[in-house]
């Protein structure tokens, strides 16, 4: 593991940090990285390595809140969550059966979601659950939803509503308030969600259909924004297509190619870090 800087063509200069391992998933708001053999890399805003740990679960989602890390997966077949700050690391498992897909702090707490197993006479179906969780993981509350396979895949907060993409046969948008009571709900003509992103009251994400979508938390409506081939999501105006075996930045509409494949996206703030797959290495450059 080594720092080097790097002269980009399209940006200023990017200050790069070599990953030991092929990552597998990152924090979209903070540089923390998984690898492949589990190992969790969390870095200082300037790449500096300042903590790492392995833990023995599939994970599932990083969420980054100052000072507190977020885990959420699976772990001997159960919903797991792992809290971690500077002095303790909290681990606790929920349901038999079940995995968690995302988790989200709120005011006095953290709601997650995932999918839990019911065995009815042999009939084995998979619900979309929702925990409400105090400031120590301890749970509180629990709701499943849907009587088809379904799991909440991710989570957002616009006060005072969250805001899950919940996969069925296809994807729906719905809505609770903190204390996980049922407001309403969308469907969507999409199948598969793969980048998503939150600004300020939209939520942009990609699917399976070529494009860049938008979801207006305010007007509950969902608009194309390009019908592009996005990869990754930077900002409504600003995101990396594929093209051609190339990867491209799109912003504003002015199309620049970029130098390495791209393999994620975090923005922390107004910081821009990618993760990149050069010749022989795998790469987490600040810009």
């Amino acid at each position: 593991m080594r720092l080097i800087l790097l002269l980009i063509p399209i940006f200023i200069y990017a200050k790069c940090f070599v990953l030991p391992k092929r990552p597998i998933l990152y924090s979209s708001t903070y540089p923390a990285v998984l690898l492949k053999d589990k190992t969790l890399l969390v870095f200082d805003s300037n790449l500096n390595l300042k903590w790492q740990k392995k833990f023995n679960a599939k994970i599932n989602s990083i969420k980054v809140y100052k000072n507190t890390i977020l885990l959420t997966g699976l772990k001997d077949s159960k919903f797991w969550i792992a809290k971690i700050t500077k002095n303790k690391t909290i681990q606790k498992t929920y349901f038999n059966t079940a995995e968690g897909f995302d988790i989200v702090k709120i005011h006095n707490g953290y709601v997650a979601v995932g999918y839990k197993i019911f065995d009815h006479i042999g009939n084995i179906i998979k619900r979309f659950v929702i925990l409400k969780l105090d400031k120590n993981l301890n749970l509180i509350n629990s709701k499943t939803f849907g009587n088809y396979k379904s799991t909440g895949l991710k989570i957002f907060k616009q006060k005072p509503y969250l805001y899950i993409f919940v996969k069925m046969k296809k994807i729906f948008i719905v809505k609770f308030n903190y204390n996980i009571h049922l407001i309403n709900y969308k469907l969507t003509d999409f199948k598969v969600i793969y980048d998503i992103r939150k600004f300020n009251n939209q939520i942009l994400f990609t699917t399976e259909k070529d494009g860049l979508y938008d979801y207006d938390i305010n007007k509950n409506k969902i608009f194309k924004l390009t019908s592009k081939n996005v990869d990754y999501i930077i900002n409504p105006y600003k995101y990396i297509i594929y093209e051609k075996s190339k990867n491209y930045l799109i912003n504003n509409n002015q199309k620049k190619l970029l130098n390495n494949k791209i393999a994620g996206v975090i923005l922390k703030k107004s910081i821009l870090y990618l993760i990149e797959k050069d010749k022989k290495n795998y790469l987490i450059c600040k810009y």
